[in-house]
């Protein structure tokens, strides 16, 4: 490639090379910044090691003909799954607190992203380890692990395992005080799920009012199967439904964040369709941009004619001329 010859048609082409560059980089710079919202987007919870084995519990409630489909579970017989289904390795539920205040030394703050849980959470969600033992963290009642950032935020860099915070949720009359066990590190971006604070339930093995609920299935099952199998479950055990129709769902987890919009969501959730638009406007900017590129080269092939023209009289060959038109275009 003649690399004199180029630049001098770049800057003598009547600014059209400039804006072939311009538009194309613009062209091509939007769709990355749209497949890179994509990419994120698709990646929710796929960070998690058992990821294709993990299912959240929901259950579609039809009351006089009014069909609603919750997100969470509020049955008492919930934590017996496991002992009657030898599919399920393991149960995890998720009990948020509501309005809850929190007091850290001398620190006094608000959030909405405190959870009682099971003490096999880090068995299921594996987030990472900044301090204490998580294998037995919340294996006792009255215990709390907390992310890094809310460590650093309110208790600096001293070790804090066997501290002290006071939580006080909106049915607790006083703060109840909790035992520190251990550090997280804080939620990927990309989780369907976030948390400050996760307690053990108040009393072993209790039963919370509502809860979000995780199965990790053991390898090989069938999840319809074991829907179905859910289905005579909650017959035997809810003979008595009062007029109210119960139907267990299994729904993966990496398909909460765009495929779920049920009510309770634990939190405000994506939607596949804005992927597909994403994906069409990504594609329509290179198009156009390609289309803008070709229209401004054909445009600057008439002020080359002459040029050719000259370039054939002194010898060129058409097979050089052409390697230097494609190879002019490829470089920019």
């Amino acid at each position: 490639m003649n690399f004199k010859l180029f630049f001098r048609n770049l800057t003598n082409s009547g600014n059209h090379g400039i804006l072939n560059i311009i538009s194309l980089a613009l062209g091509m710079a939007c769709a990355l910044i749209i497949y890179e919202n994509i990419r994120y987007e698709l990646s929710f919870d796929k960070y998690l090691p058992d990821a294709e084995r993990t299912y959240r519990l929901t259950f579609e409630t039809t009351v006089a003909g009014n069909t609603l489909h919750f997100a969470r579970c509020w049955e008492q017989w919930i934590s017996q799954l496991p002992g009657r289904f030898p599919q399920i390795e393991e149960l995890v539920r998720l009990a948020p607190y509501r309005h809850t205040a929190v007091k850290a030394g001398e620190n006094k703050f608000y959030s909405d992203r405190i959870f009682a849980t099971d003490s096999n959470f880090f068995r299921l969600f594996r987030p990472g380890i900044v301090e204490g033992d998580m294998e037995r963290a919340l294996s006792e009642p009255y215990s709390a692990v907390i992310t890094a950032s809310l460590a650093n935020r309110y208790f600096g860099s001293a070790n804090l395992v066997g501290k002290i915070i006071m939580i006080s949720g909106e049915y607790d009359q006083n703060m109840v005080p909790f035992t520190i066990k251990g550090v997280i590190k804080d939620s990927p971006g990309n989780s369907h799920i976030h948390f400050d604070i996760l307690t053990s339930f108040v009393k072993p093995r209790q039963s919370p009012p509502w809860a979000y609920v995780y199965l990790l299935l053991m390898p090989g099952t069938n999840p319809d199967e074991l829907t179905a199998g859910f289905q005579s479950f909650v017959d035997e055990v809810e003979p008595d439904k009062n007029g109210i129709a119960f139907k267990p769902c299994l729904q993966k987890i990496t398909d909460i964040h765009l495929r779920s919009d049920k009510d309770r969501e634990i939190e405000p959730n994506g939607n596949i369709t804005s992927v597909y638009l994403y994906i069409i406007i990504a594609l329509v900017l290179i198009v156009v941009s390609w289309v803008n590129t070709f229209n401004l080269a054909r445009a600057n092939m008439f002020n080359l004619q002459k040029q050719t023209d000259i370039r054939k009289i002194v010898g060129a060959g058409r097979l050089k001329i052409a390697l230097q038109a494609i190879s002019g275009a490829a470089f920019i």
